[in-house]
């Protein structure tokens, strides 16, 4: 037996998140960058360094700790 499944309606995440929580999850680009708290690579972002967006990701990924926010 199949079950059907009833939508109500669709979600659009543009019009429930604000521009700078669209940014956050979509890796906005321009000036927003992400820093980390340090880990075994040390803190970033370091002097230098070239403004990578925001991606939460990158801290744990490349050894610089956890994300701690984007600005």
């Amino acid at each position: 037996m199949k079950k059907k499944i009833n939508t109500t309606g669709k979600l659009s995440l543009k019009k429930e998140l604000t521009k700078a929580e669209m940014k956050q999850i979509a890796g906005g680009v321009g000036y927003t960058q992400t820093y980390c708290s340090g880990g075994w690579a040390g803190p970033f972002p370091v002097a230098g360094s070239s403004q990578i967006g925001c991606q939460p990701a990158y801290c744990s990924a490349t050894g610089h700790g956890t994300f701690l926010y984007c600005a």
